[in-house]
């Protein structure tokens, strides 16, 4: 059974504007005590009034303390879903990228809040910022491997937004043991990077542009 989670008076504004998350303070603490629920739960999101109008997860511990799913208030993350938005954000990807080395899951915007997916070739690293997404971690797992018929799943849950959401860090392997180093594409460029010992994910594909112009400073230079 899902749980539901009431608004204050006029908090729902910015959410109905498609606003990702609700803050504690924006909770109606009296109807329903943030202390009543696990890091995690799914909930129905309702208005003052006690309108459904979304649903999301949720972390009494966390100043950001619902992550918004979807404003159908029938919608809820579930295996289903995440398979839908993941098989969206590959369509997306592969209409960008020729070869398969990019960041396929960027959080909230894939309406995957908490997750991020960085794609090396056949072998994936993750995070699970979040107490909702850890939840699903298995499902999570199954649908990439069903997806993407990876040769390796790392876990890298080592962001300091775990904190705020009182979550431990660590790293391992979700499916068969990665490679320590692997070989990526970017550019025309090949690179070797560290999926074990590197920062975050092991790479940042977010300055795959800024890369890109480096280029026209190092051309026919050492470096």
């Amino acid at each position: 059974m899902i749980s539901e989670v009431v608004l204050r008076s006029h908090a729902d504004k910015r959410l109905k504007q498609g606003y990702p998350w609700l803050y504690s303070n924006e909770i109606d603490n009296h109807k329903t005590p943030l202390s009543s629920f696990v890091p995690g739960q799914l909930v129905c999101i309702r208005g003052h009034h006690l309108e459904a109008i979304a649903t999301g997860y949720i972390n009494p511990h966390s100043l950001i303390a619902v992550r918004v799913i979807s404003l159908d208030p029938q919608q809820f993350l579930d295996e289903a879903l995440i398979e839908t938005r993941l098989a969206d954000a590959l369509r997306l990807r592969n209409c960008f990228f020729k070869k398969p080395y990019y960041r396929l899951v960027y959080s909230e915007g894939d309406f995957l809040p908490g997750l991020i997916v960085d794609r090396f070739g056949d072998h994936l690293v993750i995070q699970l910022n979040t107490a909702g997404m850890e939840a699903q971690k298995e499902i999570i797992k199954n649908v990439l491997i069903k997806l993407l018929n990876p040769l390796s799943i790392l876990v890298r849950n080592t962001s300091s937004i775990r904190q705020l959401e009182n979550m431990s860090a660590y790293t391992a392997p979700l499916f068969n043991q990665p490679p320590a180093f692997v070989e990526i594409e970017e550019n025309g460029v090949l690179f070797q990077v560290p999926l074990l010992e590197g920062q975050k994910t092991g790479w940042f594909y977010d300055h795959r542009s800024s890369r890109a112009l480096l280029a026209d400073y190092v051309l026919d230079k050492s470096v």
